[in-house]
């Protein structure tokens, strides 16, 4: 498995990402999700954004 995090300056682009971001996939890509939150429960461990 492969993870990635974006944070988003504006929430109206962050949305955005989720209602828009499957359409992004090529069809010789694997399937991927994009979702809110939960990278406190990923990580287990503290973090700071930069």
């Amino acid at each position: 498995d492969n993870y990635g995090f974006v944070t988003y300056y504006n929430t109206d682009d962050a949305y955005a990402a989720i209602e828009n971001g499957s359409k992004l996939r090529r069809p010789d890509e694997l399937p991927f999700d994009i979702c809110f939150g939960g990278r406190r429960q990923f990580c287990k461990s503290n973090y700071a954004d930069l």
